[in-house]
């Protein structure tokens, strides 16, 4: 009389061949999940610094020489202007000094920096400009 059904021998090579086939697939998974993590704080790291970039072309370094925003609970924006060119007048419009300065930049996000540099336009009305001492 013939039996069917699997033996106890196929199953367990059954289960070896799936098991086998399962380890790849369960290392596979998980370089993904951790590719995505790293996708996700370098996204994260990238908008920081493209929202300080926005709020940085707002500064005048003629009155804001160095200064700090709280971006998000998580993120902080600190600056430091240095002139690069000497003093001059405007032409159009008239009635205004400008100075070109180098902001140094660096945005703080949960103990990872990202730093960079802008150069902007500082300037200021010619009547600030003459009752304030050089």
């Amino acid at each position: 009389m013939s039996q069917r059904g699997f033996s106890t021998i196929e199953v367990i090579a059954a289960v070896a061949i799936v098991a086998i086939a399962l380890v790849p697939i369960g290392t596979l998974l998980g370089e993904l999940a951790r590719g995505h993590a790293r996708l996700e704080a370098a996204q994260a790291e990238s908008s920081a610094v493209h929202n300080a970039i926005s709020l940085l072309r707002d500064i005048n370094p003629m009155q804001a020489p160095s200064g700090a925003f709280q971006l998000d609970a998580q993120t902080t924006l600190t600056w430091r202007a240095s002139p690069i060119s000497s003093v001059r007048r405007s032409v159009n419009p008239a009635g205004f000094e400008l100075q070109l300065f180098r902001i140094d930049a660096e945005v703080r996000r949960n103990n990872e920096i990202s730093s960079f540099a802008v150069e902007i336009t500082g300037w200021r009305p010619l009547a600030d400009a003459m009752s304030r001492p050089e």
